[in-house]
């Protein structure tokens, strides 16, 4: 675990400069980004803890750089992990992640492959309902508010996912 530490470490210590930004993703930097964000464990101990804010923060940096590394991140196994993470109980890990989804949610062209998540959509209601952190909903909410933004049928999805969800959006609109 230590070496992934220092590996996750100099990916976003590196990514800060800008310069480098695209040329780490074009010698694949999200794949070893996905890796790290896939890592299998049952609960965090802080050296993993490490690896995952650290490789959600260079995802944010990617992300952030261009419309066009929103869509090569979209298209990589960092984004299902991303999603994945944002159920995490760990607010702060959450939070990133859901900032790092939000950023990519961002740019219209990568709304398929962030619909094409297995239960996206009530994994982004699930978190606005159950979550106690108002960062967290706010990010969450702020993805909802991109995609709906798309075509009819993704209206339309959010629109039935949130029925069969029990109308999760007018309970936080009301509490709120």
């Amino acid at each position: 675990m230590d070496t992934l530490v220092h590996i996750s470490s100099a990916i976003q210590t590196l990514l800060i400069h800008s310069d480098l930004v695209e040329w780490f993703v074009s010698i694949g930097v999200l794949h070893a980004l996905g890796v790290l964000l896939n890592i299998p464990t049952l609960h965090y101990d802080k050296k993993q803890y490490t690896v995952l804010t650290e490789s959600l923060n260079s995802l944010k940096i990617i992300a952030k750089t261009s419309d066009d590394l929103k869509l090569k991140v979209a298209n990589t196994s960092c984004l299902s992990a991303a999603l994945q993470l944002c159920s995490e109980r760990d607010a702060s890990i959450s939070l990133v992640a859901a900032t790092v989804v939000s950023l990519i949610a961002q740019h219209p062209r990568t709304h398929d492959q962030i619909l094409a998540v297995p239960n996206v959509l009530r994994t982004i209601l699930f978190k606005v309902s159950n979550s106690a952190d108002d960062q967290i909903t706010e990010q969450m909410l702020k993805i909802l508010e991109v995609l709906s933004r798309g075509n009819n049928e993704i209206k339309h999805s959010i629109t039935a996912e949130d029925a069969a969800c029990g109308g999760v959006l007018a309970k936080v609109f009301q509490s709120n």
